[in-house]
């Protein structure tokens, strides 16, 4: 009755004096989205990390919560994602835009027949600089970028 308890705390104090530590190197590889993540951040995960390398480091945003963000895209990607943004705002009034694109090529018929003093004095009050741009956008960030 004495042996088997003394038995099972020698191999438990034997258990317990080992070094079970392996170590093996650090990999890291780069974020994917999945497609619920939706199509830009899907195609941007397979097309530049596609072949999966290891690094020493991460290599893209992900404690940040951003996919792909240390990669450099590709100028597909960024005139996809302008031409997004363009549509959402598009979609956003399209009786507003139509108008303004109107209003726009009046101008450049006027430019090009040189018909300036024949142009409509509506056109040009029609035809307000706001329209062209998205006035969400944080201008003052995007010329520091420049």
């Amino acid at each position: 009755e004495i042996l088997v308890p003394i038995v099972l705390f020698a191999m438990l104090a034997l258990v317990r004096t080992r070094d079970f530590n392996e170590y093996h190197t650090t990999c890291h590889y780069a974020s994917k989205g999945f497609a619920s993540a939706g199509l830009m951040p899907f195609l941007n995960g397979w097309l530049c990390f596609f072949t999966n390398r290891c690094s020493l480091s991460p290599v893209t945003g992900d404690e940040q919560r951003i996919l792909g963000e240390g990669v450099q895209s590709s100028l597909l990607v960024d005139g996809l994602r302008a031409i997004s943004d363009q549509l959402e705002v598009i979609g956003k009034d399209p009786q507003g835009f139509n108008k303004s694109m109107e209003s726009i090529a009046r101008v450049i018929h006027a430019l090009a027949t040189n018909n300036l003093t024949h142009l409509e004095n509506n056109v040009l009050n029609e035809l307000q600089l706001i329209d062209l741009f998205n006035p969400s956008a944080n201008v003052s960030m995007h010329l520091e970028d420049i």
